[in-house]
């Protein structure tokens, strides 16, 4: 039932999060650092609906808890190389990032071949287990 708008700009790659005092404080993305960077692609954004937001970029609300046990992200902590390939190899379905001109091969080549991607994922796989941990604790 949220409200899905365009956000101000695309986002897409490695971008600096930060949590806020909120995020400090919630039982699950406290476990990330309290400044990030986070891998993200998307152009649109889902309207916090006056819910605070627990972590924020530059350019969007990136972390909001909706319930108890119910949040959203709008970074992606499940990235892959595979999946990355997968979606490199569709990226001529996101006209944003068509309207970019950017050439999809050689991002992709640079993102898997830097250190960045797995630091992150270690992120992904801690934010994870953190949500594993609470599902099983409830």
């Amino acid at each position: 039932g949220a409200t899905v708008r365009r956000g101000p700009r695309l986002e897409m790659g490695f971008h600096p999060v930060e949590l806020t005092p909120d995020g400090a404080a919630d039982p699950l993305v406290s476990c990330l650092p309290a400044t990030f960077t986070a891998y993200g692609w998307h152009s649109w954004e889902v309207d916090p609906a006056g819910r605070p937001p627990l972590a924020r970029s530059a350019v969007s609300p990136q972390a909001v808890r909706y319930g108890p046990a119910a949040w959203g992200v709008q970074f992606r902590p499940e990235v892959t190389p595979a999946i990355l390939r997968d979606w490199y190899a569709d990226i001529a379905s996101d006209p944003d990032v068509v309207a970019t001109g950017l050439d999809a091969g050689a991002a992709l080549e640079e993102l898997l071949a830097g250190p960045r991607l797995e630091e992150w994922m270690a992120l992904g796989r801690r934010l994870f287990g953190r949500f594993a941990d609470l599902a099983y604790a409830g």
